[in-house]
């Protein structure tokens, strides 16, 4: 029985600590925001916080959960499928976190894939009618002197993601070639490219989606901040309280030193 008033009383602590750190946090961020003067984040974050705000979990933990599953993974797979690129990432943005999207090499790998997806998408044997189609070309007329689809708006937000978020994949041999893509007038003939626009990789791109979805964790680790901040309280398994500053020195201005200067008077 005292096995379970044990684990019980952990359970209890942990949820404290984790609510302890979580005000902490949030009153560091609106200092510094206050701090540096930027009012529009430090009210939007204020907004953000209390619509955020919920009872919490006592069997959850600090750790999130994302990963889709149900329904929500179907609808996911259904915007892929359409080729609608805003609400897929609405849905993947809230269900794979940024930090794991951005750590985690098959989540980088899956990242670089998806924007060449929605980039080509328009010219897709598979893309005919769908929603994808309508929204992936411009809307102003243009002429493009190999024939086909207007691709210009998808390798736009193309060579903005390989500028940004996408640069560090230059390292890999395998998407260096894709860095030619936006440039390149007609992606659909050109000897490179031309495999992209096979049915065949449609399907495998909706495979390894599949697949990373599948294998993507239930829940996803606190940022780093939290784990920082549980160890400087000592509220974690391994730290312990910061100890307190330890005083000065005192200096010898009792009674010896006025005693030893009265020696030294007198025997002068």
């Amino acid at each position: 029985m005292s096995g379970v008033k044990l684990r019980t009383a952990a359970a209890v602590n942990s949820v404290m600590a984790d609510a302890t750190v979580e005000v902490e946090l949030a009153q560091l961020v609106s200092e510094y925001l206050q701090h540096h003067r930027c009012s529009g984040a430090y009210e939007a974050f204020q907004r953000e916080r209390s619509r955020a705000e919920k009872p919490l979990d006592n069997n959850r933990g600090p750790a999130s959960r994302h990963k889709p599953s149900g329904d929500l993974f179907f609808e996911l797979m259904a915007f892929f499928e359409d080729g609608d690129r805003v609400n897929f990432y609405r849905l993947y943005d809230a269900c794979i976190p940024t930090q794991y999207r951005l750590t985690d090499p098959d989540a980088q790998k899956v990242e670089f894939w998806l924007q060449i997806y929605f980039a080509v998408f328009p010219a897709l044997p598979s893309a005919g009618g769908k929603k994808g189609l309508r929204e992936g070309v411009s809307l102003k007329p243009s002429v493009i002197p190999s024939g086909g689809v207007d691709l210009s708006v998808g390798m736009k937000r193309l060579r903005e993601f390989i500028e940004t978020r996408g640069a560090d994949a230059a390292a890999n041999p395998e998407f260096l070639p894709y860095y030619a893509l936006p440039y390149v007038p007609a992606p659909t003939k050109h000897p490179t490219f031309s495999s992209l626009f096979l049915p065949k990789w449609t399907l495998d791109m909706r495979g390894m989606l599949e697949r990373f979805i599948a294998n993507a964790p239930s829940e996803t680790p606190p940022p780093r901040i939290h784990a920082i901040l549980l160890h400087y309280y000592g509220l974690d398994n391994t730290g312990a309280p910061p100890s307190p500053p330890k005083p000065p020195p005192r200096r010898a201005y009792g009674t010896e030193g006025l005693s030893s200067g009265g020696s030294r008077a007198r025997s002068s």
